[in-house]
This record gives C-alpha cells, structure tokens and sequence, in this order.
C-alpha cells in the first residue's frame, strides 16, 4: 500500500465502525464496512478522496464540450459523465469537476488544460 499523506475529516468517526481500509488518491478511504449489502438502507461514504478541479473562463463550456465532457446547460445545475464523473456549472463560465471512484476524466482535462486558451 502506498504512503498516504491526507487523511479524512470523517476518519476517526469511520474508524470507529470497523473499514476495510484502502488508499485511494493519496488518502486512506474507508473501502467496505462491515455489514456493506443491498439490504442497508443508510450507508455512510467520504467521498473527499475524490479527484477534482475548477475551470472557468471564456471559453470554458466549449473547451469542455470538445473534451467530451457533458456541459450543463443552466446555471447552478450539474451533469453526469458516461465515465462517472460530475461536472457542476456554478455560474457562466465556471465549473466545477469531481472523478467518481476509479475514474481518470478529471487527471485527463489537468493534461489538457495547460495549453487551452481562455481557461483559468
């Protein structure tokens, strides 16, 4: 397992009911509880492991769109990616992307992002 260097605001609540444990993206994440099944109606996640950025200027809703990435339409509402990312539009020109467990879209617009113009 590799040396994890964030550790979660729920971690000590979550060590107290018994994880698996598991680092993903640098953190140590709570992968399975005890009792985890279809049957449990409340399941507490962290999900502040997740990958994640913020782009916003002018040309970002097309520089999202021609990445692949499903742009929402209005302001303060959201969309979900085939990859299972979610991507928030918080006003205008700006947006806020979260990975899903696994995913690689967020790391993959980071590469993008260095050479597109109008982007912040």
């Amino acid at each position: 397992m590799s040396r994890t260097i964030r550790q979660s605001p729920l971690h000590d609540a979550l060590t107290a009911m018994s994880p698996t444990w598991g680092a993903v993206n640098g953190m140590n994440a709570a992968l399975t509880m005890p009792g985890d099944s279809a049957a449990n109606e409340i399941l507490l996640a962290d999900a502040s492991c997740l990958t994640r950025m913020g782009v916003k200027g002018p040309q970002a809703e097309s520089w999202l769109a021609t990445q692949g990435v499903p742009v929402p339409q209005g302001v303060n509402t959201w969309a979900g990616s085939p990859a299972g990312a979610v991507v928030a539009r918080l006003a205008r020109s700006e947006f806020f992307l979260e990975d899903g467990f696994g995913g690689d879209t967020v790391e993959r617009l980071r590469r993008q992002l260095a050479s597109a113009p109008g982007l912040y």
